[in-house]
C-alpha cells in the first residue's frame, strides 16, 4: 500500500497526508507487515511515532512471526525499541512468542540493555499504601526476567527452554541489569524458595559425613 511504502521510506509528510484522507493504518504487504513493522525495522523513529499516534496495531504479526518490537530489535535499532516500550501497549509487543518461542527479553539483554532496562523499570511498580513492615508498597513483575513453563502455551515447549534472564545477564556482562531493583528481588525470592533449603541439606549431608568419620 502507499502506507506502507511511505513508512518503509520514513516519508513522514506523506503518511500523515494519507493518514489525514483516512488511509487505513493497519493494511499489510505481502509478507504481512504492516507500515509499523516496515518503519521500525527502517529506524523511522518520527514515522513510528506518528503511527503510533494514528492508533497502528502493535500485536501486528508478519509472516516470520515478527511484531514491530521484534524487527527493531532484529535490525538494531533501539531507538525505535525504546520508544515502543514507552506505548502504553508494550506489554502486547512483548508478549509475542511467534517469533523465536520465548517472549523479545532475551534478544534486549543481547543486544539492547538500555531497552531492557526500560522493561525492568515498567515491571516495577509503586503503590501509595505502606507494605506490612510500614514502607512503601513495592510490586514486582517477574514474568519477563523469569518464565514459568506452566504459564506457557506454546505447542513447541518440548523445543523451546522457558528463559530465564539471569543466565543471559551474565553471559552478556549485563551488571547494570543484574543489579536492577527487579533483577535483585527475583534473585531474593529464589535465595528464600531454594537456596536456604540446598544449603541447608548440603550442611547437613556434610556433617553426617564428618559424623561418619
Amino acid at each position: 500500500t502507499a502506507l506502507c511504502h511511505a513508512s518503509r521510506q520514513g516519508c513522514v509528510s506523506s503518511m500523515a497526508t494519507l493518514l489525514e484522507y483516512k488511509s487505513p493504518v493497519n493494511m499489510l504487504d505481502t509478507n504481512k507487515n504492516s507500515a509499523l513493522i516496515l518503519a521500525s525495522g527502517a529506524g523511522h523513529i518520527d514515522a513510528v511515532k506518528l503511527l503510533l499516534a494514528n492508533s497502528a496495531a502493535v500485536d501486528s504479526i508478519n509472516s516470520n512471526g515478527m511484531n514491530c518490537l521484534d524487527i527493531a530489535i532484529h535490525y538494531s535499532q533501539p531507538e525505535v525499541a525504546i520508544a515502543l516500550l514507552n506505548h502504553y501497549r508494550w506489554r502486547e509487543m512483548m508478549d509475542n512468542r511467534e517469533y523465536d518461542g520465548n517472549t523479545p527479553m532475551k534478544r534486549l539483554v543481547e543486544k539492547m540493555p538500555d531497552a531492557a532496562e526500560l522493561v525492568l523499570e515498567r515491571s516495577v511498580k509503586t503503590g501509595s499504601g505502606p507494605n506490612e513492615k510500614g514502607g512503601v508498597k513495592i510490586t514486582y513483575d517477574f514474568c519477563y526476567v523469569s518464565e514459568d513453563p506452566s504459564q506457557r502455551d506454546d505447542d513447541d515447549l518440548d523445543q523451546v527452554e522457558p528463559f530465564q534472564s539471569m543466565e543471559v545477564m551474565v553471559e552478556n556482562g549485563r551488571e547494570k541489569l543484574l543489579s536492577h531493583p527487579l533483577s535483585q528481588a527475583l534473585l531474593k525470592q529464589k535465595w528464600d524458595s531454594f537456596g536456604k533449603v540446598l544449603f541447608v541439606t548440603s550442611l547437613l549431608m556434610y556433617l553426617a559425613f564428618l559424623i561418619s568419620l
